[in-house]
């Protein structure tokens, strides 16, 4: 069907017709259709730890060429009010169908609501899906670091790289706040009796481990020796800063961290799939501790380093 709506988005690309007046009339046919909104319809729901439920989601034919990795906005109204949270894929089976993990947070209103009301069959609204975190196929070994919910995009990659037959190390670290928050803990252990290259483990950082599980949050004594030559982190910004400075040869100590708004902090993360010269870097100062950063090549070729002009200030005034 999704071919024979093309006519129609080129007419309302033109404003000959309404995308609403469109969606209204094919709606009465059938629910998750639309011009080009992605519309996806429950499937099935599973617990995969204490607080994350799985939803399994098909989606309409606006979902295109999406991949593990990405992520997609969730919107839903409740008493008029249209909410929405970001959450990751991490299934994609090439049919439209989809999973997501929600997580519940303590103040949210959307992820509780998710958790406890939507029901099989119900109907919610996505974004297109975005994000460029990619498996790095080519290396020769694969360090996975996660904390919470930052398991979700790594999984979805997991799953489709093991699935391609990728067959160098991987060594896949999960920090939680107690046991029962370790999300896919049953598939995560099948995997690792299935494939030989898998290792997992995961640390606690609210009660005292038992058996292999390691204690605490990041450390590099947590990290085998020779584990990989790339590595995957996501989580929250402070444990992610903390695996960046490890990870480019610095202390992981809270005094070698830069605060950063949610767009800088994407924009100056190291990507492992591009080259150090087309990226930001970003070093302390040794004398007075405060931040440098230095532009890729296609910003300025010479690379010189820069400050805040807020710093730049402070320092002709004293």
């Amino acid at each position: 069907l999704n071919p024979l709506l093309m006519p129609w988005r080129r007419l309302a690309a033109r404003a000959w017709l309404r995308e609403a007046d469109c969606d209204y009339w094919l709606q009465r046919l059938h629910p998750l259709l639309s011009l080009n909104r992605v519309y996806a319809r429950l499937l099935a729901r599973r617990w995969v730890s204490d607080d994350m439920l799985a939803l399994t989601l098909q989606c309409n034919g606006n979902a295109c060429e999406w991949r593990p990795g990405q992520h997609v906005q969730l919107f839903r109204e409740v008493d008029g009010v249209r909410l929405s949270r970001c959450y990751s894929l991490t299934a994609v089976d090439g049919h439209g169908r989809i999973e997501l993990a929600i997580k519940r947070q303590a103040d949210g209103r959307l992820s509780g609501l998710l958790q406890d009301h939507l029901g099989i069959g119900e109907r919610v609204e996505l974004s297109q899906a975005s994000g460029s975190l990619r498996w790095p196929s080519q290396a020769q070994g694969v360090l996975l670091l996660a904390a919470g919910s930052g398991i979700t995009p790594l999984l979805g990659l997991l799953r489709q790289a093991l699935a391609s037959g990728y067959s160098a190390p991987v060594t896949l670290l999960h920090y939680v706040r107690e046991r029962g928050q370790r999300a896919f803990a049953e598939e995560l252990q099948a995997l690792m009796q299935r494939h030989a290259n898998l290792q997992v483990r995961w640390s606690l950082t609210g009660q005292a481990a038992q058996g292999d599980e390691l204690s605490g949050r990041f450390c590099p004594a947590h990290v085998p020796e020779r584990a990989a030559e790339q590595a995957l982190a996501c989580g929250p910004h402070g444990f992610v800063a903390a695996v960046q400075r490890w990870w480019q040869g610095g202390e992981t100590r809270l005094g070698n961290g830069v605060l950063l708004c949610p767009h800088h902090h994407r924009l100056v993360e190291p990507d492992p799939l591009q080259s150090e010269q087309s990226q930001w870097r970003v070093h302390l100062d040794p004398v007075t501790g405060l931040p440098w950063f230095t532009p890729p090549r296609h910003i300025d070729p010479a690379r010189r380093p820069r400050q805040h002009r807020r710093f730049r200030l402070q320092q002709i005034r004293a």
